[in-house]
């Protein structure tokens, strides 16, 4: 039985199956669009009944869903690319497109591709070119070998390597084409052959023994189309393999050449070659013969009119293969599931866990229709909607979402899947906590949904991210785990690590866990030292030349995996809250000797699905490599903090210009978040108004966009180091613990940034913020409220050139709910503490430490005082 489908609907499921399969929607929208466009000209061996198999491979690592193109080699007219393994159709589609832009300006276009996958109907890309009245000529050989030489011994020795050319005629949108394989026919002709019960042809294949075979079904090799059809095999897979860089012969290898070479008749002197078509046409046509491609424009105008014929088997392969997670359109027939989604035989445990939690939700979705609102059943929702859970492809857990609801609410999920609302346009995750402002707040205004509809909503997307460790589930996302992720053992119990953070020192140095909750955030600290020898600090340590090289060593540094583990072991730390820092205060995490630590961690930490704020502060600067390295993180929420301040180099390493360079690389990425850090500001050192000048003016050249003031802390230590090295002491008077920068300072360095900027508009000039955090939310855009909570005291903390917009989210913050207090009080050990919730702070009526007050803080996103300290801050007396 044969089933008609609208173009428009099979395009539109394609692309959602193949988005489900991690490609982007320019990526999936090109498989999509190649496919339909195959079966509407009459091509079904290259339409959507591949689309399976394209799918498997994506699956299984034999196709990259986001492949990193790169040029091998590049020149004016032609140009050498790596595909890395992408999808043919997309590599297809992009050496088009690159040769099409040479031959506009240079009447030649050549792009060689090697490492693609199947490329698929090459008259498909060739027409691409010829519609814009540019003569295309593509080639493609195959990898696997299954074509035998005429005259030898029936083994496979080539493959049935495939040639299209497009010439524009009179009809822009009809140019000439023709597709042509080397062998006698294609396999997928050879396989609809079989559907349809036809006989092959004489001469078109052999079986398995060799033998000239008829029957389809017994076909093993295939033949060339004659002595001229083998010559021109046998050239191609030696052209493609020295233009491509690959064998020239089929290796059974994924990856494969192709070759574009577009040319543009125009520059070329050839304007006449639309009326020559026309000539040829009509003369071919008056002797009752077709043009090539008359055929499959007839065809496809039929087939948008009444729409693509797709039998039984063809259809049913479609739909599994969105199970369970891409639901098909209304109408289509709704299978069994085939035994393995990633075409074997033998049924996985993933596939049985799979159709178990089908069962389960189902089950979910008959018992209550209100199942994803609060109440009871919240933890088996959470539980099933996690089975599903990838952490490379949240969308899965989306459309089972949808499986659970209707109205408004499957509306709004189903917008966040076709949209992939969870990710940015760089492809980075979007954080968990900025979905209120990013995602849930337009598509609770757009479907008009009621509170709690919209807080359904809000659960159902937490449900997409990952909650490792011994903290937090989608149901309770602040509250200690009651069972432990399997295999997960902690390296201690939650009491014996929060004792090791009540012990630690007046700055939250935890150096028995390593592990310290500090001001600017939990930091992850691998151990004590480093070589830059910046007197102000007390993590100095080493025999160095200039501050990088000599023979210093990470002793005692404990390895990044280890880091991880006892972070997720850790009771103050929460998934997705609690920002982060690395080597925070007691190394440099850019460091060469330190980058593999820090690299590994963060990759671990993304490879997990945290999307946690994390941060890098640093005096040094990374290559472009390294660089490119941070940019393919795609969950945690990076920012790196880059310190200028103009120190003397007495007191700091004189590395001015590496430092610059790296500021400059940094701020060009649009997948990282960069702060100049003008910092440390030691008064009567660095606060002159040539080294203020020198400062701004390195921020304005580099196009720093947010920009965070530090001051000194400068204690006995310091003091004693200063003296050592004969240096002269800052002025001011320090308050142990605290940074000094003092308001007259304050005012003239901002003097000086008008100054510097006076010929630069408002709009475009720098934010500048007091506090890191501050600086943080300003640099991500403004989605959430400082996470220190800095605007309790705003005349002391908000008075520079900080963004209108961050401050009214500040101002209007949102107050935690009464059961995350509870159980944020219960991890510090508190869980019967009073405490009351206020528009303006949090006020615990219990003895907090200032470190389990940030800890509470942070994890609120709001003030939080003791009883004591919100007297004072009503009465004016508290500063911070």
């Amino acid at each position: 039985m044969v089933t008609r489908v609208p173009a428009l609907e099979l395009a539109d499921y394609l692309e959602r199956l193949y988005r489900a399969a991690g490609m982007s929607r320019g990526g999936a929208r090109t498989m999509a669009a190649s496919h339909v466009e195959a079966d509407l000209r009459g091509i079904p061996g290259h339409g959507s009944r591949l689309a399976p198999a394209y799918l498997a491979k994506l699956r299984t690592g034999r196709l990259n869903p986001r492949p990193r193109v790169t040029a091998r080699h590049e020149g004016a007219v032609w140009l050498a690319l790596d595909a890395d393994l992408a999808p043919g159709p997309v590599a297809a589609r992009l050496a088009v497109t690159a040769s099409v832009r040479r031959a506009r300006r240079h009447g030649v276009g050549l792009v060689c591709i090697r490492r693609a996958g199947h490329a698929g109907a090459l008259g498909i890309a060739a027409s691409r070119a010829a519609q814009r009245g540019l003569v295309s000529v593509l080639a493609a050989p195959t990898s696997s070998a299954s074509v035998a030489l005429l005259s030898g011994t029936g083994t496979p020795l080539l493959g049935p390597a495939a040639f299209a050319v497009g010439v524009p005629g009179p009809d822009p949108g009809q140019p000439v084409v023709v597709d042509l394989a080397a062998a006698s026919s294609s396999w997928g002709r050879v396989h609809q052959q079989a559907r349809t019960g036809q006989d092959l042809p004489e001469g078109w294949a052999l079986d398995a023994a060799g033998c000239p075979v008829r029957d389809p079904r017994q076909a093993a090799v295939l033949l060339p189309a004659g002595e001229r059809g083998q010559a021109l095999a046998i050239v191609l897979h030696l052209l493609l393999g020295a233009l491509t860089g690959t064998a020239p012969l089929p290796t059974g290898a994924e990856g494969r050449g192709l070759l574009s070479l577009v040319l543009d008749p125009v520059l070329l002197g050839g304007s006449g070659l639309a009326t020559a078509v026309d000539e040829v046409g009509r003369a071919v046509r008056e002797q009752g013969a077709r043009m090539p491609s008359d055929r499959a424009w007839a065809h496809r105008a039929a087939a948008r009119r009444s729409g693509i014929e797709l039998d039984d088997e063809d259809l049913a392969a479609l739909v599994t293969a969105g199970l369970p997670h891409v639901r098909a359109p209304r109408g289509w027939p709704r299978p069994t599931p085939l035994p393995d989604l990633l075409g074997g035989t033998a049924v996985s445990t993933d596939t049985r866990t799979t159709a178990s939690c089908s069962a389960v939700l189902d089950q979910l979705a008959d018992a209550d229709p209100m199942v994803l609102h609060q109440g009871p059943r919240r933890p088996q929702v959470a539980r099933a909607l996690h089975a599903v859970l990838d952490v490379g492809d949240p969308y899965p857990v989306v459309s089972a979402a949808r499986r659970l609801c209707d109205g408004p609410l499957e509306r709004a999920l189903a917008d966040v899947a076709e949209q992939r609302l969870l990710h940015e346009p760089t492809g980075r995750r979007v954080p968990l906590q900025e979905l209120p402002s990013r995602v849930l707040t337009h598509l609770t205004r757009h479907h008009r949904l009621t509170g709690a509809q919209a807080e359904a909503l809000h659960f159902a997307l937490r449900c997409s991210f990952p909650f490792p460790g011994i903290v937090g589930t989608p149901h309770a996302p602040f509250a200690l785990k009651a069972e432990l992720p399997a295999g997960f053992t902690p390296v201690a119990t939650p009491e014996e690590i929060a004792a090791t953070q009540r012990a630690a020192g007046p700055d939250g140095l935890n150096t028995r866990y390593m592990i310290s909750q500090m001001k600017g955030g939990m930091s992850c600290d691998f151990g004590v030292g480093c070589p830059l020898m910046c007197a102000y600090c007390y993590r100095r340590e080493g025999d160095t030349v200039d501050g990088y090289l000599g023979s210093w060593e990470p002793t005692g540094f404990l390895g990044a995996e280890e880091v991880v583990q006892r972070l997720l072991a850790h009771p103050w730390f929460t998934p997705h809250v609690t920002p982060l820092g690395l080597h925070m205060s007691t190394s440099e995490a850019f460091l060469p000797k330190l980058w593999s630590r820090t690299w590994t961690a963060l990759k671990l930490l993304d490879d997990l699905g945290l999307t946690n704020r994390v941060s890098c502060i640093t005096k040094y600067g990374l290559s472009d490599e390294q660089i490119e390295q941070l940019e393919s993180l795609v969950n945690i929420d990076l920012d790196i903090n880059i310190c200028y301040a103009a120190m003397p180099t007495a007191i700091e390493p004189p590395n001015r210009q590496r430092r610059l360079d790296f500021l400059r690389r940094a701020l060009a990425s649009d997948r990282l978040n960069v702060l100049a850090y003008y910092r440390p500001i030691a008064e009567g050192i660095n606060t002159t108004d040539a080294h203020m000048r020198d400062v701004w003016t390195t921020f304005k050249d580099t196009d720093a966009r947010t920009v965070v003031l530090g001051g000194l802390k400068f204690g006995d230590d310091h003091v004693h180091s200063f003296m050592s090295y004969g240096l002269p002491l800052p002025s001011g008077s320090f308050t142990p613990g605290k940074k000094l920068l003092s308001a007259a300072t304050e005012q003239r360095i901002m003097a000086m940034f008008e100054e510097v900027y006076a010929d630069v508009p408002a709009e475009r000039r720098p934010a500048v913020v007091k506090r890191s955090s501050c600086g943080r939310s300003v640099e991500r855009g403004s989605h959430l409220a400082d996470y220190n909570g800095h605007y309790d005291l705003p005349a002391t903390n908000c008075r520079l050139r900080c963004p209108a917009a961050q401050h009214q989210l500040c101002a209007t913050a949102t107050m935690p709910e009464e059961g995350t207090v509870r159980q944020l009080l219960a991890r510090i050990g508190r869980p019967d503490a009073r405490f009351d919730i206020t528009a303006s702070t949090v006020v615990v009526h219990a003895d907090l430490s200032q470190f389990e007050r940030t800890f509470l803080r942070q994890n609120a996103l709001h003030p939080v005082h003791t009883a004591r300290q919100a007297a004072d801050l009503l009465a004016g007396r508290l500063s911070r």
